[in-house]
């Protein structure tokens, strides 16, 4: 084993309070993404988007699981099903993007399919001995929802999603997340290594500097505080507003705690979500390479807030603000990690959750 990915899973056991920031390496090593590729991302469950991405039976989301392509299509019964997003003949990737398909043709061959998966049209087939489309059909991986998000899995033996996340339940079960109506959708890349973003999203230390003209002024990084979370599925921290900031509660389901602070958690390993009364932003992570990462992101509403006929697309155009103000802070920390330095740096009390995202992925390339 590299010395780095040694003196990284040894930094993990520590507490927070002696532990230093990971290795540089673990952004920049192809060879860790590697390890992270097999053991995190095609074993684990990975956020894809929102339901509200599928308002009609055959509408449908491609996207890659890293290299793996898959494909996320609402049936007719109003069920979300996934498959890989390989045809059956010579292994052609069948859909990009989002749409709308009744009946997926390959644009190699012709080889078709209904969205339940099944194939249902194979051009010449009489030249074929002895052929039969009976039984043949589309690579199936498991497909959860959860409080309005969708999840996937490449791996068949993965934990049951609710499982999973019921110690995130708690957190967030009063917003009735899947009432929201999912607004906006826009995609993004980012110039850096997955984890760096990950970590920015889960620490709210960077308010006072990064988001000085934005976020700070409603959520001061002075009021900050870290979350519990559990390590293996979550991480959690919150940011309480200022004095006179607070959010109009167009959510009557939210408790009172809930009512003064934004929940922002990550749903390990690649979903991230900043939680209000009124409002969610959510963000997909896909990995592409140890240098790049692309996002899917989105807002979505309460049905009060839509009700009461708020300005969604301000609110919208307002985080796209923060996330370009990220973007410049997160791209300069992927810079910096190429110069690998031994004497690497502490944590502040208020990165508790990045140092707990760390030991995620230590638990899992030990594995």
């Amino acid at each position: 084993m590299n010395d780095y990915i040694e003196k990284f899973l040894s930094n993990c056991k520590k507490p927070f309070s002696e532990a230093k920031l990971a290795p540089q390496e673990i952004y920049t090593k192809p060879e860790f993404f590697e390890m992270e590729k097999s053991k995190v991302f095609l074993k684990d469950w990975f956020m894809v988007g929102r339901t509200g991405e599928f308002t009609d039976a055959g509408d449908y989301l491609a996207m890659n699981i890293i290299d793996h392509p898959v494909v996320i299509i609402k049936q007719d019964n109003g069920e979300l099903r996934a498959f890989a997003n390989v045809c059956l003949h010579r292994c052609s990737k069948l859909l990009d993007g989002k749409g709308n398909k009744k009946r997926i043709t390959c644009s190699y061959h012709a080889w078709s399919y209904d969205i339940n998966g099944q194939l249902i049209g194979v051009p010449y087939a009489d030249q074929i001995p002895s052929f039969s489309r009976e039984g043949k059909q589309l690579h199936e991986i498991l497909c959860e929802t959860w409080h309005g998000f969708v999840f996937v899995s490449i791996n068949p033996d993965a934990v049951p999603l609710q499982e999973r996340l019921q110690n995130f339940e708690k957190e967030i079960e009063d917003f009735k997340l899947d009432n929201f109506e999912d607004l906006y959708f826009e995609e993004y890349e980012f110039n850096c290594n997955w984890k760096i973003l990950m970590e920015n999203f889960n620490e709210s230390y960077h308010l006072f500097q990064t988001h000085k003209n934005s976020a700070e002024s409603g959520t001061p990084t002075k009021l900050v505080q870290t979350g519990s979370g559990d390590g293996l599925s979550y991480v959690v921290h919150y940011t309480p507003y200022a004095a006179g900031y607070e959010v109009p509660v167009y959510n009557s389901n939210v408790s009172d705690i809930n009512r003064g602070r934004a929940v922002v958690a990550g749903a390990l390993p690649n979903g991230l979500m900043a939680i209000q009364a009124d409002s969610l932003w959510w963000m997909v992570l896909q990995p592409v390479d140890v240098n790049h990462v692309k996002v899917r992101w989105g807002t979505s509403f309460s049905p009060e807030t839509i009700a009461a006929g708020n300005d969604t697309r301000e609110v919208h155009e307002w985080i796209r603000q923060v996330n370009d103000e990220d973007k410049v802070s997160i791209e300069a920390v992927q810079q910096g990690a190429n110069f690998q330095i031994d004497d690497i740096g502490m944590f502040h009390p208020l990165e508790a959750q990045v140092f707990q995202f760390q030991c995620y992925i230590a638990n899992k390339v030990k594995q």
